[in-house]
């Protein structure tokens, strides 16, 4: 294995012990995936491969699906946080949303949580619902009755 791939696996075993640290709580495993296959950081069989070394070498721990960094975890993080790069500390800084919606009784509710905690949640009647969400994405709907709401608030 040359220099540059070993720098770049050690990198990106840095990113995820401080992907996980920088969370509140332990981590879902499916959780970590997602985001960061959704930055498109690591592909998903190396990513897999790196959390099995993680908690091989007793660095990350897993229990019921959740991910969460041992003592020693933590300790050699602390030694060697410096080596992850400006993009990469933007990168897990950066908030991670998550949009819902669920539909019951004629009423459609929409939720927007931020690092797993509700940011904010509404109930509107189906008809009016749907009949501003005509060819838009749930996300882009979502953002748009939010946006309505903080803008009628302020």
């Amino acid at each position: 294995m040359n220099r540059e791939n070993l720098r770049n696996l050690a990198s990106d075993k840095l990113y995820i012990l401080a992907y996980i640290m920088r969370r509140p709580a332990p981590v879902e495993r499916t959780a970590l995936t997602a985001d960061i296959l959704r930055e498109g950081r690591i592909n998903y069989f190396f990513l897999c491969q790196y959390i099995a070394e993680l908690s091989e070498s007793g660095l990350l721990a897993e229990s019921q699906g959740l991910l969460y960094l041992t003592e020693e975890g933590e300790r050699i993080l602390t030694m060697f946080s410096q080596n992850l790069d400006a993009e990469d500390l933007a990168q897990i800084e950066k908030p991670r949303i998550a949009y819902d919606l669920r539909e019951e009784n004629g009423y459609v509710t929409v939720s927007k949580t931020e690092d797993g905690a509700l940011k904010i949640a509404l109930t509107l009647p189906e008809s009016e619902f749907y009949a501003q969400s005509a060819g838009v994405s749930e996300e882009i709907l979502i953002e748009a009755v939010l946006a309505t709401i903080e803008k009628a608030d302020s």
